[in-house]
């Protein structure tokens, strides 16, 4: 549908949270106006009754678990906005009063999107450091959880790394001027330094069952 994704992680039957986001926030009117031609809305579930928990495959079950430890979301309720490709750009945990306190947070998000999206169109432009120096500007507009989900934009900046550091140490092999040596050696450093060879998110202690997921501090949300 050329929409966002908008990907609410909630306990419809036992979150006051998560229901206060949902009835009070996310179906308000003023949110429909500003985002109901913007995001598609996907509800993923973790009931409490267990009725409702009976009628969810153990298959099912693992998935919005495992989605729900990949965004490193500790508490309901939480969302994660994501393109149309479904590549996440952004994390919004808990609720708030009211949609005017919810909404700059939704802003805020897109606009990390626009930044990725520059930074990416710009790379695409560019080729060796200076392309993995624009894709890592736009990683690094990105929440940590959502960085690692883009594996072909870190598979290209470690390309670029890898062949600058190879013709690096080609260079210093063969070069006789020492001083030439020290400019290269901190020229390098500087480039890659603050590249990790790989961005990963920890995994966190398997939780037993559906009902167990917390909801955040009423304090916090609302």
């Amino acid at each position: 549908q050329k929409r966002d994704i908008f990907v609410d992680f909630t306990g419809t039957d036992w979150c006051t949270a998560c229901i206060h986001l949902r009835t009070k926030i996310i179906e308000s009117e003023a949110f429909e106006k500003a985002y109901g031609e913007k995001f598609v809305l996907v509800s993923v579930d973790f009931p409490c009754n267990p009725q409702l928990v009976a009628q969810i495959p153990d298959d099912e079950k693992r998935r919005r678990e495992n989605l729900l430890t990949s965004y490193r979301i500790e508490g309901l309720p939480g969302v994660v906005l994501m393109d149309e490709k479904g590549m996440p750009y952004d994390i919004i945990n808990g609720a708030r009063r009211t949609p005017a306190d919810y909404m700059p947070l939704v802003d805020a998000a897109l606009q990390k999107r626009a930044t990725r999206d520059a930074a990416f169109a710009k790379a695409a432009t560019l080729t060796g450091m200076e392309k993995a120096q624009a894709l890592a500007a736009g990683l690094m507009a990105l929440p940590e959880p959502c960085r690692d989900k883009y594996l072909a934009e870190i598979d290209a900046i470690n390309a670029a790394v890898s062949n600058k550091r190879r013709s690096c140490e080609s260079y210093l092999a063969s070069s006789a001027h020492a001083l030439g040596k020290m400019i290269l050696s901190a020229v390098f450093k500087s480039l890659t330094s603050s590249w990790p060879a790989r961005i990963y998110t920890p995994r966190y202690a398997k939780r037993q069952c559906l009902p167990r997921v917390m909801a955040m501090p009423c304090s916090v949300i609302l």
